[in-house]
This record gives C-alpha cells, structure tokens and sequence, in this order.
C-alpha cells in the first residue's frame, strides 16, 4: 500500500505538459511518465499498469469478470491481464486526496495525478478467485477488498508484468 507524501500545486500544472508529471506518490514509486503516457510502471514491485480504467469511448465502462478478463487480454498491449488482489493493493493509497467527481468530493484511495480519472463509485475486479462467488475486488473508495459474483458489472484496471515502453 502507497503512503501520499507529495501534492501538486497550481503553479506545476502547465509545466506538466511539457515535462514528466508528478505523482503524489513518493518521488521514486513511479517511473517518468507525461500526462498523455497511457502506461505506468511501479519501480517498487515493476508492474506496468494501464492509467485509465478499461473504457467505453471515453467513459470507464463497468464490465462483468469474464468480460474483464477478455478486455485486459484484447485491448491492451500483448502480456495484459487482470490484476491479481495483492498486485490491485499495491495502488491503494493510505492517505487519500480529495477530489471532485460530479458534484460531489471523494477521497479516492489511488494517486489521482498517476491514475487519473479512476472513478470510485464501484470496485474493481482482480483475477483472485473468492470461493463460492466470481472474484475477488478492490475499492478505491475505502482501500477494502470484497467478493462479487461474476455477473455484477463492476470496473478493471490492466497490468503486466513487464516494461512498456513509452
């Protein structure tokens, strides 16, 4: 799990676009990436994980396990999958930032500026089978994992296992 040491301030902002983003996260949990970089690598556990959740045109789309399972395969870089639940865990942020989404403000448990546009109003699948439901899940509401069956429709993130280049 992240601990957030570090916040953007309004001034860094428009030098993001032409330099690498900051995340929140500790200066060394994420490799260099820009704002348009669709991938991320943690240098702690060497994951690459997709930024934006699994999308419908420009909206994250909710998507049952099996679906899931086949979007992190079809639509991302060779090698992607759905996470594991320890590999999901490692974004969950021990010290939320707030933000707004609609008109209300959450507390998002993932680093919003490594992550951004990560909605929190449903869990996440990961491929840890949960006994007698579908899988295991993690919310980046509260940072909590849970079993769903695999017929709820419910958010995914991609990770592989090696390097992407950028």
């Amino acid at each position: 799990m992240k601990r957030s040491v570090l916040a953007l301030t309004a001034l860094a902002a428009p030098l993001a676009l032409v330099s690498p983003v900051r995340a929140i996260a500790p200066p060394t949990q994420y490799e260099p990436y820009l704002r348009a970089t669709a991938y991320i690598t943690d240098t702690g556990t060497t994951l690459t994980w997709h930024r934006l959740p699994v999308l419908a045109g420009d909206v994250p789309k909710p998507l049952n396990l099996e679906d899931a399972k086949n979007a992190c395969e079809r639509d991302s870089p060779p090698g992607a999958r759905l996470p594991t639940m320890k590999e999901l865990l490692t974004l969950v942020d021990e010290d939320p930032v707030p933000q707004y989404q609609g008109k209300q403000t959450v507390y998002p448990t993932i680093d919003i500026q490594a992550f951004p546009e990560t909605p929190v109003d449903r869990p996440y699948w990961t491929s840890t089978p949960a006994k007698d439901t579908g899988a295991l899940t993690v919310s980046f509401a509260t940072g909590k994992t849970a079993p769903y069956v695999g017929s709820v429709e419910l958010y995914v993130r991609c990770v592989r296992n090696v390097k992407v280049s950028l």
